[in-house]
């Protein structure tokens, strides 16, 4: 590829890295209003994990990891502090950064994520090796994604597929608590967002405890994806509502938002909760009471089968809240290093439609060359401006 060397990593993962450097686009004076806001961040993330949560394992590592991004900000690009914050601050925080990144004119590059090979099998979209792959494939992938700096990886939810259904949507959906809670522990830094589950099925509360217990084990990094469903056999074979679905998600939102993090719900403890007072969510969806769910309850819209200029113009017609993610998908699966062209050009449709970040798929004949093609798309959003 022009512009990209590959290089090799001391543990064997193959990058190729941009020739080239970005321009600084922000003066010192507000580099360091940035690095101020994100230094106040991370001191507050380690308050988190203060008192009688710093006696355990996982509270003393958190509070290492914590420490360790506060001695690492001055190494960070305007464009990093930013990330940083959006990523473990609180909302207000990130309204500020928000508001920092226009003051220095700082462009916003789409964070460039994952969709999980292996853990689901739609028609299309798996390619034939992922068949007969498993845990150390799929650990694996994650751990080259985790170091090459990919934003997020997703795990989408189906308990059952009607078996009519399965031929179009596929019939393999591994679940996603437990497969984000593997994945967790073989990474240090990349989002596990869930792609989505489906709230009808859950009790808020449930989900709260599940959940926020993976967030405590994985230092702060789970995002949830929730959704409405849209299978109706699935929701009668688990007694779920189907008709007041969309009701009962709104309701569910709230109550989600009431208790996650909480240590005490209803005269009730609840131990462990979620280090985080706050868990970013991401509302799947078609429609756009999709969208207006996500404005009005949520912090992003993960829209699927729209096209870009559909995408487009339902954006056009909302006010969107500062801060707020719309994740889009790339559909087809990209090959970065056979076609680095089309890749480029799936991705800046996806940016003119409106996405702050993306969930890739990527084409591959194996677990290796999956990192390989992983390491080709590093390279090819970098060179873009994308994180």
């Amino acid at each position: 590829m022009p512009g990209v060397k590959r290089c090799t990593s001391p543990s064997g993962v193959v990058t190729f890295r941009s020739m080239t450097r970005s321009k600084a686009t922000s003066s010192p004076s507000r580099n360091r209003a940035l690095w101020v806001l994100a230094a106040r961040v991370v001191d507050e993330q380690a308050d988190v994990y203060v008192g009688d949560q710093a006696h355990d394992d996982i509270g003393r590592r958190a509070i290492r990891e914590v420490h360790r991004a506060r001695r690492n900000l001055h190494a960070r690009s305007p464009a990093g502090l930013c990330r940083l914050v959006q990523r473990i601050g609180a909302p207000g925080e990130q309204n500020e950064v928000d508001a920092r990144r226009g003051d220095a004119r700082i462009t916003a590059a789409m964070r460039i994520g994952l969709s999980a090979p292996v853990v689901t099998a739609v028609p299309g979209m798996a390619s034939a090796w992922e068949a007969g792959a498993g845990p150390d494939e799929l650990g694996r992938i994650a751990s080259c994604a985790d170091e090459l700096g990919f934003d997020h990886i997703t795990c989408s939810e189906h308990v059952a597929v009607p078996i009519d259904a399965a031929a179009t949507r596929g019939g393999t959906y591994w679940d996603p608590l437990a497969t984000l809670s593997f994945l967790a522990a073989r990474s240090r830094r990349i989002r596990l967002v869930t792609s989505v589950i489906v709230l009808p099925y859950h009790r808020p509360l449930e989900i709260a405890k599940r959940y926020g217990t993976l967030d405590r084990l994985s230092g702060g990094r789970v995002v949830l994806g929730v959704g409405v469903g849209s299978l109706r056999e699935e929701f009668d074979l688990l007694g779920a509502p189907w008709d007041d679905r969309g009701a009962v998600t709104d309701a569910r939102m709230r109550e989600l938002r009431s208790v996650w993090g909480r240590s005490e719900v209803s005269g009730m403890v609840v131990s462990p909760s979620a280090p985080r007072g706050h868990v970013r969510l991401w509302v799947g969806g078609r429609t756009p009471r999709s969208l207006r769910r996500a404005v009005e309850l949520g912090d992003g819209w993960m829209p699927f089968g729209l096209s870009a200029e559909r995408i487009r113009a339902m954006l056009d017609r909302v006010e969107l809240p500062a801060g707020f993610d719309v994740v889009l998908g790339t559909g087809r699966p990209l090959d970065p290093l056979s076609d680095p062209r089309a890749t480029e050009r799936a991705l800046e449709r996806l940016r003119e439609a409106g996405a702050t970040a993306v969930t890739c798929t990527v084409q591959a004949t194996s677990a290796a060359n999956y990192c390989e093609q992983l390491a080709a798309l590093r390279a090819i959003t970098e060179r873009n401006g994308h994180s």
